[in-house]
């Protein structure tokens, strides 16, 4: 099974991006939409067997990785919380 795991590294982070934009609105919509637009701002990762999920996993763990995967996530944050869609008004 083909599985992009920058999804999972993206998910693990999540609850820091909370933690540093507690304004961001929890709800399965907007963490959704917050993991899609992080996800389109970054290389995808994809594996097809387990000795290439290590290698890919190793490469996440780099901290230039991170300092990316968390850039995408809090601009894709900032955008969520300018307009979400799950019908909560912005910034309340």
């Amino acid at each position: 099974m083909v599985k992009n795991i920058l999804e999972d590294e993206l998910r693990r982070l999540i609850p820091r991006i909370y933690e540093l934009k507690p304004e961001l609105c929890r709800c399965e919509q907007c963490t959704e939409d917050l993991l899609a637009l992080a996800l389109q701002k970054l290389p995808p990762k994809y594996i097809s067997r387990p000795v290439g999920e290590v290698y890919a996993r190793l490469e996440l763990e780099s901290v230039q990785a991170q300092v990316d995967m968390l850039e995408a996530l809090l601009q894709a944050a900032d955008v969520v919380i300018a307009n979400p869609r799950c019908g909560r008004k912005a910034n309340s």
